[in-house]
């Protein structure tokens, strides 16, 4: 049975995938060290703990969203509890 991938890893996974188009090279996810995995996981770790904290337009939005009852409030504090789990689900 294969592991799912948490979703830090999958943003890894992503970045590698776009360093690797930018360069014009394939190296297989699969096939890379475990350090190379591990520092890709952290530099995606360093963007998330950077936008932990969303702008005024993004709290707006988030409480403007047709869908949504939150307050802005409550919309900050929902986005900030997502990054959080995604950064402790490693």
């Amino acid at each position: 049975m294969t592991k799912e991938m948490t979703p830090l890893e999958r943003a890894a996974r992503a970045l590698h995938s776009a360093v690797n188009r930018g360069l014009g090279v394939t190296l297989d996810w699969d096939e890379l060290a475990e350090r190379v995995k591990a520092s890709y996981q952290d530099q995606c770790r360093f963007v998330l703990e950077a936008i932990r904290d969303p702008s005024e337009p993004m709290i707006a939005a988030g409480a403007a969203a047709p869908f949504s009852h939150l307050d802005e409030h409550d919309a900050e504090h929902l986005w900030q509890a997502t990054v959080d789990v995604v950064l402790a689900d490693t």
